[in-house]
């Protein structure tokens, strides 16, 4: 697998950490029960005033108890790339040296991996709790669904939705199997866990996750009005203009140069307490008719920097120069956080907002608060707008491809012709693609959160049936907490309640000759649904 091209900072070292352990026929590997078998690891380094990458990849693998000699002929190993380095310990324990070696070696700032609570460095902290090792662990830094918004956050689909690749899925009983058996398929395990460590380096290169950890600071006001007011639902045909706040963050306190003693005459008082400006800390300032202070100097300058960056950034994106839009983006990100953080200090009063024009949306469909959606028009030489939705189905992550799929074409042809008729026979045609089963498997599958102890008797959504199911067969399936739960509802009995109608997707696949897809839920209880909301609201067409 190629190396990508790093965006991590100076004097920054990451070590990507995945793991095997043999699992006990179809159960995921258990710490209390199943030895680590492998450690494989990724490191990603940049060093010096140069910012000169240094890099490595290997894995840790300890030899059964029938070898006598540790080498990799005699585990059954094939190492078929020179790039890779390979350390074997004699047992478990001695694997956990050799990775405390890893880290003191290279002495990292994080340690990352996918799965840092049941895989990864989570196992292998339950594991040696199990065993009675010290683990001493760094910060683990795992962030991806406070960045990324998905339906599921498997690792196939953030390589999918970051790197835009296919990565393959393989179960647990097929990856010990292979391993058991040696030799080049005993190899290829490794190989998938080498590759799983690398892509999550890659994903934070990606998604700069490592740059842009930082954390603003938010000065909290008393609201006097509301901030946000509800809009018209209705379909407008005609041109929507949206506005952006340019520099709201542009506060009248003043602020003093320095103490001094000094006692001024009485020509250069204030003529008038309204003239004084009380900060909520009882500290007293002049109003700039007076004095123009420091903070309000610094401030704009740092706004009008940003305005220019991001005029910067969208000729970069325009021109697609990726290297360049990284960096311009990290720096208008950072004059934000510096405006923010000051603004918030300062405890600054209202000083009047600078609007500018963002976009505009050539047809646009107003539901309600933060669900809305238009035909984005950027600039006067955009030739084709861009659909934008916020808050629909199109892009909540707890719907189905089937209702995106439906809605994003029905807003497409609306958009494009203004006729509810075209948008009625656009959607009879996918009814009949959907009833005839021309739609694949996975825009069917619902992905929604579950919170397992958080359910009375009796209420559990379908997505904890399908979890609760899992823990029956293997108690390792519990899934974290909020974590999205994927599931298919099938046909079944008449009268049947949809709680019996749900499967998840793995079950569906082994046994797909019993099941069939409810498509009629599908259509009368989700797409439908969904598209009853923007039907009314393009009444007034009508």
């Amino acid at each position: 697998m190629k190396m990508c091209s790093s965006t991590i900072p100076s004097n920054v070292t990451i070590i990507s950490i995945e793991i095997f352990a043999a699992s006990r026929g179809s159960m995921l590997p258990n710490p209390l029960h199943d030895p680590v078998n492998v450690i494989c690891y990724a490191v990603e380094a940049q060093e010096g005033a140069t910012n000169s990458k240094t890099k490595e990849r290997g894995f840790l693998f300890w030899k059964p108890d029938d070898i006598e000699e540790a080498t990799l002929s005699s585990v059954g190993l094939c190492v078929d790339s020179s790039d890779i380095s390979v350390t074997i310990a004699s047992d478990e324990r001695d694997l956990f040296r050799s990775l405390e070696a890893l880290v003191r070696r290279w002495d990292p700032d994080f340690l990352t991996g996918f799965e840092v609570q049941k895989s990864s460095i989570g196992y292998l902290v339950d594991r040696a709790s199990q065993m009675d090792v010290c683990v001493s662990c760094y910060s683990f830094l795992n962030k991806f669904p406070a960045h990324l918004k998905l339906s599921r956050y498997a690792l196939e689909d953030v390589v999918w939705a970051v790197l835009k690749r296919t990565y393959p899925v393989y179960s647990s009983e097929k990856l010990t199997t292979w391993f058991h058996e040696g030799g080049q398929m005993r190899w290829k395990v490794i190989r998938y866990n080498l590759d799983r460590a690398l892509l999550n380096l890659q994903i934070l290169s990606k998604m700069q996750l490592v740059t842009r950890t930082r954390y603003a600071i938010h000065c909290v006001l008393d609201t006097l009005i509301s901030h946000l007011m509800e809009p018209h639902s209705s379909f407008y045909p005609d041109p929507v203009v949206v506005l952006d706040f340019q520099d709201g963050l542009n506060p009248k306190l003043e602020t003093s140069l320095g103490v001094i003693d000094f006692t001024p005459s009485a020509s250069g008082l204030l003529q008038s307490k309204d003239e004084i400006i009380i900060a909520p800390n009882g500290a007293l300032f002049c109003p700039k008719s007076y004095r123009h202070g420091v903070l309000p100097l610094i401030l704009d300058e740092i706004l009008s920097t940003r305005i220019m960056v991001k005029k910067s950034l969208k000729s970069a994106k325009e021109s697609n120069q990726e290297r360049l839009e990284k960096v311009l983006n990290a720096r208008q990100l950072a004059l934000k956080m510096i405006s923010n953080v000051t603004y918030g200090y300062t405890a600054a009063g209202f000083s009047g907002l600078t609007l500018k024009l963002e976009k505009v949306y050539m047809g646009c469909v107003l539901v309600s608060k933060k669900r809305y959606v238009g035909n984005k028009f950027e600039s006067p030489t955009q030739e084709a707008g861009v659909i934008e939705s916020k808050g629909l189905e199109t892009v909540r992550r707890d719907s189905c491809g089937v209702v995106q799929h439906a809605m994003q074409t029905s807003l497409e042809t609306l958009f494009a012709t203004c006729d509810l008729s075209k948008v009625k026979e656009g959607m009879e045609k996918y009814w009949l693609q959907i009833l005839e089963n021309r739609v694949p498997l996975k825009d069917f599958v619902f992905a929604k959160e579950v919170r397992l102890e958080t359910y009375s008797s009796g209420s559990a959504p379908p997505a904890a049936l399908v979890s609760t199911k899992a823990m029956e067969k293997d108690p390792r399936a519990e899934p974290r907490y909020a974590e999205r739960v994927p599931y298919v509802v099938v046909n079944g009995p008449p009268g049947a309640r949809l709680m019996d109608l749900v499967v998840s997707p793995d079950e569906y696949f082994d046994k797909r000759k019993r099941y069939s897809v409810n498509y009629h839920y599908y259509i009368n209880k989700q797409v439908r649904n969904a598209d009853a909301s923007p039907t009314y609201e393009f009444s007034c067409m009508t």
